[in-house]
């Protein structure tokens, strides 16, 4: 059996990753080999529906300094609505984009230096406890300098002279060599939130209450595993997906955690029950259909059985499954064809889904982002760039730049020359 069909037919009709246009400028110090600046204005193709265009734009304009740290930062991001084959959340979406530019940058750097490669990215690696590109120190220990030394002494980067001689001399009519690249999953970008709650029962049981969703890569265990290191012993029982379970610590929170200024998240951080978020983000899948009320709850337990993954479509298959298998059974039980009942009951453009935003809207405006009314000339006219756009230009807040916000109103947008 052959399944290379399916797989054409998933990348046929599945969403796809938008497309950037990037320019930009990276500052280096020729004295010491340091990172001082870097300032790129991006701009994103999102297709016919606003789908994730604006959260995809968001995460590459927080993501587009990679794993660096660089005190002076100036990005802009955009993405806009156009005739194209709508995109959207691609795996990693809006990180690939951004920093794919950035480490070719980087790659030119250090070659312009005479520096090793790695050498140079670990020098200029973030550490711990210093501020991110939003502004924010990322919690817990930032390892890059540990995994660039892996790297560094990988086999296959040692001996890539020698090997590139030897292709050379066997393989003469084709071309040989090993670079690297690194990227990150954007993190610390201040809507961090309260992830567990730890309980000791007069039993002396070990209880850890997660707002996170167990999505297969092994969380609740880990969760589970790291109350030794703080107890001595691991949890006897981990419980995930918990929304509701912060009002003993009487948390607050308000305002937008990705548009508030430093100032005010200055100022609410005073208050030491203040918090970005009450809950980090979770999903659980009603599929295609819009359903009014749903109660859904999602545990994972760990087990002495196989360890299990993020395989490919991961906790959709499994949650969308039975609920097939009722659509079907309702279907049966009112007489009606199945496809016209899923017709009947799925999700339109415009509709709130289970997470209550809505992600299917169509562009209203030629922009498909958080952004000022709509400045462009028509769908028949050429696009323009907008004026301004609030929300989508980030600078760190790091001793470089004191006077820094943590988001700024974007002014007209600068051409960089690559």
């Amino acid at each position: 059996m052959s399944l290379w069909p399916v797989c054409f037919e998933q990348f046929q009709s599945g969403l796809k990753r938008h497309p950037f246009e990037i320019t930009g400028k990276l500052g280096v110090d020729r004295r010491t080999g340091k990172l001082v600046a870097y300032a790129a204005d991006l701009t994103g193709e999102g297709g016919g529906l606003a789908n994730y265009s604006a959260s995809v734009g968001l995460v590459a304009a927080a993501a587009s300094i990679g794993i660096y740290n660089i005190p002076k930062v100036d990005v802009t991001s955009v993405v806009f609505a156009s005739p194209a084959v709508p995109a959207g959340s691609m795996r990693g979406y809006g990180t690939l984009q951004s920093m794919t530019p950035l480490e070719l940058m980087i790659d030119r750097a250090a070659e312009a230096l005479g520096s090793d490669p790695i050498a140079f990215r670990k020098a200029n690696a973030l550490s711990t406890g210093q501020k991110n590109l939003t502004g924010n120190i990322p919690d817990g220990a930032v390892r890059t300098q540990e995994v660039l030394d892996k790297l560094a002494g990988h086999r296959i980067w040692i001996g890539r002279s020698a090997e590139k001689t030897r292709r050379n001399a066997q393989y003469p009519d084709k071309a040989y060599g090993v670079g690297v690249a690194c990227v990150n999953k954007d993190y610390g970008g201040g809507a961090d939130a309260a992830l567990a709650k730890v309980e000791i029962t007069p039993e002396g049981q070990i209880l850890v209450t997660s707002s996170a969703v167990e999505i297969g890569t092994g969380l609740s265990t880990a969760i589970a595993v790291r109350a030794a290191d703080h107890l001595g012993v691991r949890a006897d029982r981990v419980t995930m997906g918990a929304l509701a379970e912060w009002t003993p610590l009487r948390l607050q929170t308000s305002g937008n955690p990705y548009t508030i200024t430093q100032a005010e998240q200055d100022a609410a951080a005073s208050d030491p029950r203040w918090v970005p978020r009450l809950n980090v983000s979770t999903y659980a899948s009603i599929g295609i259909y819009n359903i009014p009320k749903v109660d859904v709850t999602s545990v994972v337990f760990a087990s002495p059985g196989v360890p299990a993954g993020s395989m490919r479509g991961y906790g959709t298959l499994q949650s969308m499954t039975p609920l097939e298998l009722m659509i079907d059974r309702a279907a049966e039980a009112l007489g009606s064809d199945p496809i016209a009942l899923r017709k009947a009951n799925a999700l339109a453009s415009g509709q709130k889904n289970l997470t209550a935003t809505s992600r299917m809207a169509p562009c209203a405006r030629r922009r498909c982002s958080t952004s000022s009314p709509d400045t462009g000339s028509g769908s028949d006219g050429p696009r323009r760039r907008p004026a301004a756009m609030p929300n989508t230009r980030t600078r760190p807040t790091g001793s470089a730049s004191p006077a820094s916000t943590r988001t700024m109103a974007a002014g007209p947008m600068r051409r960089w020359q690559r």
